[in-house]
């Protein structure tokens, strides 16, 4: 009893003290965490509604600053001067974000939320930055603000809704977008094969009408420095002299004017006998024919004449008088006996030749005939080459005059724009090569930019394109050569950020490519010419030479490269250019044949500063690298 007593004693001694009562404590702390709670979604909220707020109103100001650049590069193509429109700029750019931001419902102030600037390449930060303010504009910044206590202002601040719970009214913030046109890195691709002369040779004469080329070639023929005296104006037949008249002696004087298939026999005394020896070898007589005779050799050349006149065969036998029509004897009835031949290359026996024995002459109706016109067609069909013909790269042979007034047109062009877009050069005819220097002191032609192939200095491009002329090097068109050279200059020596482009410009079509070329295997036409989107191509062609051209306009394509083109003439392949351009996200344009020089030369500087107008498409800034 007793051990069973001490048990439960010490049982109740282990047994726990009783909880005080604490019932109604969790009502008080459950509602403060439920108020915090309340708080924090209530703040979460209208942190979303800010969050949706402002992603609306970004996209609203990327679109209104993208749709501001692209209305300052429209502003560009319209106008002639892009430093003349600076003002027009602005407004248009800040009329037209606004308008884009209203159709996003939201609310940009033209003055205050939109600003103009241009943005350069600094090269001592060696980074692009922004010069606010400063023209001829190619950046826009667009802001949309919540900031206005007037929440019911356009630009209020965004109503708080269940944070009004912490005392807010409203929510401020803004937004901003940036957008900018690139710079561009632009790499002029231009034809220097011969046959960018052949407005300015004979064949011309049934294009453009012979008064048109005539009066080109006399221009050139004053451009290449040659004497006034040297030739006529007008082409005329030679007249062979013979001896001076001696009236002791009873000997005549006696001319012979050779023409087409015949020719012109005079004498001072009549004429007894005249014999005619044409270019078959074949003699045939004339008797009696009085003072003058005009004779035919029924489609032969004349080689000589003998004429029996008076008493001249006591000095020169029964046959009387010999006159032999040779490259001496036509020198001396020019005038040009002890004249050398003016250039390197050609002489006065080719030219001569040129006149009397080709077709092209022939079709000018200015056979056996010399002049000033003849002479100029027969050093652009011959002799074009700089080596042979130096000065020729003053003259203004079409339509490659007409070529270098666009490229200077251009030039200037893109020093008025001011949106620091670098320049360079690639010539081709057989070959290609990088044009980057010149050294002429004498006629104030010198320029290099070899270190900088593609720079800024416009005019010194420009002076490198002037002291060139068409067959410079050689004479076949090597299209394909010139893209690839472009290609590789861009590849070393473009510019971070800059956006390639390549402007290809051909009278004709390319005739040269490596043997054994061919496209590769995973060439597709469908996806590159297919114009009208039907998933067939527009374009295609089989010569391997117009191949190998289209060929280096993809790999420059697929290296990020804008391609614009352009045709000169009737000649032009406008069908491979025009499929170059579309590929390569570019514009081209065809200048037509049959045009004076002068509607050339106004066509062809169109077409250049409409190419130069056409900046790269707006993009938005996602780093701001400005200051």
């Amino acid at each position: 009893m007793q051990r069973s007593l001490l048990v439960d004693r010490l049982r109740d001694s282990w047994r726990p003290a009783r909880a005080p009562d604490r019932r109604g404590v969790f009502t008080p702390i459950a509602a403060v965490c439920l108020f915090a709670v309340l708080g924090f979604v209530a703040l979460g909220v209208d942190l979303g509604l800010i969050s949706l707020t402002r992603a609306r109103m970004q996209f609203a100001t990327d679109a209104a600053a993208l749709a501001a650049v692209h209305e300052l590069a429209d502003v560009v193509a319209e106008g002639e001067d892009p430093g003349a429109l600076d003002a027009e700029m602005a407004a248009r750019a800040r009329a037209m974000a606004v308008k884009v931001a209203g159709m996003n419902e939201t609310f940009v102030d033209g003055d205050l939320d939109v600003r103009l600037g241009r943005r350069v390449y600094d090269g001592d930060l060696g980074r692009y930055r922004i010069q606010w303010g400063s023209a001829p504009y190619n950046v826009v910044e667009v802001a949309a603000r919540k900031e206005n206590p007037n929440t019911s202002a356009p630009d209020g601040q965004m109503p708080a809704f269940f944070s009004r719970i912490f005392g807010l009214t409203g929510h401020s913030f803004r937004v901003s977008s940036i957008a900018y046109t690139e710079p561009r890195d632009l790499v002029l691709v231009l034809d220097y094969s011969a046959s960018m002369n052949d407005d300015s040779e004979f064949p011309a004469f049934n294009r453009l009408g012979e008064a048109e080329v005539t009066e080109n070639q006399l221009e050139i023929y004053d451009a290449l420095g040659l004497s006034d005296g040297l030739l006529p104006d007008e082409p005329e037949r030679v007249t062979l002299h013979g001896v001076p008249e001696d009236t002791r002696r009873r000997i005549p004087h006696i001319t012979f004017t050779p023409g087409p298939w015949g020719g012109r026999v005079t004498s001072t005394a009549d004429i007894d006998r005249l014999w005619v020896l044409d270019s078959s070898g074949r003699w045939t007589q004339h008797s009696n024919v009085g003072k003058s005779h005009t004779f035919s050799t029924s489609g032969y050349r004349v080689e000589e004449v003998r004429v029996l006149s008076w008493r001249n065969d006591r000095d020169f036998g029964e046959y009387g008088e010999r006159i032999v029509f040779n490259t001496a004897n036509t020198l001396k009835g020019l005038g040009l006996d002890g004249v050398n031949y003016p250039f390197p290359g050609g002489s006065w026996a080719e030219f001569f030749w040129f006149m009397e024995h080709t077709n092209t002459a022939y079709a000018a109706g200015q056979l056996m005939e010399y002049g000033k016109p003849g002479l100029v067609s027969y050093i652009l069909a011959y002799h074009p080459s700089h080596a042979a013909t130096p000065t020729l790269w003053r003259a203004p042979a079409q339509p490659f005059h007409a070529m270098k007034e666009g490229v200077s047109q251009l030039t200037e062009y893109l020093g008025s724009l001011g949106y620091g877009d670098h320049l360079g050069l690639v010539s081709y005819d057989t070959t290609a090569r990088w044009e980057t220097r010149v050294n002429d002191p004498a006629a104030g032609m010198v320029a290099d930019v070899t270190g900088d192939p593609i720079t800024m200095d416009y005019a010194a491009i420009d002076t490198i394109q002037r002291h060139r002329q068409a067959g410079y090097y050689q004479s076949t068109t090597g299209l394909g050569d010139g893209v690839k050279e472009a290609q590789r200059m861009l590849a070393e020596h473009g510019r971070y950020g800059a956006r390639p482009t390549i402007l290809v410009m051909t009278d004709g079509n390319a005739n040269v490519s490596p043997s054994g070329f061919s496209l590769p295997g995973d060439w597709d036409w469908d996806e590159l010419t297919d114009f009208d989107g039907d998933g067939a191509a527009d374009y295609t062609t089989n010569d391997r030479h117009k191949q190998y051209a289209f060929y280096h306009a993809r790999e420059a394509i697929n290296e990020g490269a804008t391609v614009h083109t352009l045709s000169v003439g009737a000649g032009a392949d406008g069908a491979l250019m025009n499929a170059m351009g579309y590929a390569g996200n570019g514009v081209h344009i065809d200048v037509p044949g049959g045009n004076s020089s002068e509607d050339n030369e106004e066509l062809l500087r169109e077409a250049f500063r409409k190419i130069a107008a056409r900046v790269p498409p707006p993009r938005l800034m996602l780093d701001r690298d400005a200051d």
